[in-house]
């Protein structure tokens, strides 16, 4: 354990040394930026300011707003979408709902964006929307073709797949086409 402490003493003296600081009594706060440029990275900024030119300046936080994560620019709350140094309300319409970012809204499950509103998607005969709601899957029994959803017809000695969308041929038979043959 003293040998730990004696090597960080010296490598303590050895950066004081090099890099020519001082050390600072306790009554001193510093509430300026903090000179790194012998170290080779500029001045870093205390929390709250932000880099302007040469100097530290302070991070003007708007209504609707807090400090990033890293405190040297502000973030828009939920709701609420930055526009140059303010935060304005997103204006949310009917059937939509708030993006999880909270800066944009997003139609809800079953209708789709237009303009600046969201509209009922068109509905489809025998047709059900996702659960994302952002498009349709034909109901069991019927398949997909084009923009429509047609019956899929059960030839003799088959069935509707697990999924139903398509037939299988019972266990002895074999599809040919659309009719299921005797055989393997």
């Amino acid at each position: 354990m003293l040998k730990i402490y004696l090597l960080w003493v010296v490598i303590a003296s050895f950066v004081v040394a090099t890099l020519g600081i001082s050390p600072a009594s306790p009554a001193e706060e510093t509430t300026s930026s903090v000179d790194r440029d012998k170290l080779g990275v500029g001045r870093v900024c205390p929390w709250g300011e932000r880099k302007s030119g040469e100097a530290c300046v302070k991070v003007r936080v708007p209504p609707n707003a807090h400090l990033n994560q890293f405190g040297n620019d502000f973030r828009c709350n939920g709701g609420y979408k930055r526009r140059g140094s303010a935060c304005t309300a997103v204006n949310i319409p009917p059937n939509a709902r708030i993006t999880i970012d909270g800066a944009d809204w997003e139609c809800n499950p079953g209708y789709r964006r237009s303009g600046s509103g969201c509209v009922p998607r068109r509905h489809r005969e025998n047709a059900t929307v996702n659960p994302l709601g952002n498009h349709w899957d034909c109901d069991r029994g019927f398949r997909r073709s084009g923009s429509t959803c047609v019956a899929i017809r059960v030839p003799p000695n088959a069935r509707l797949n697990v999924l139903g969308n398509d037939f299988e041929c019972n266990r002895g038979y074999r599809p040919m086409g659309s009719r299921c043959e005797p055989g393997y």
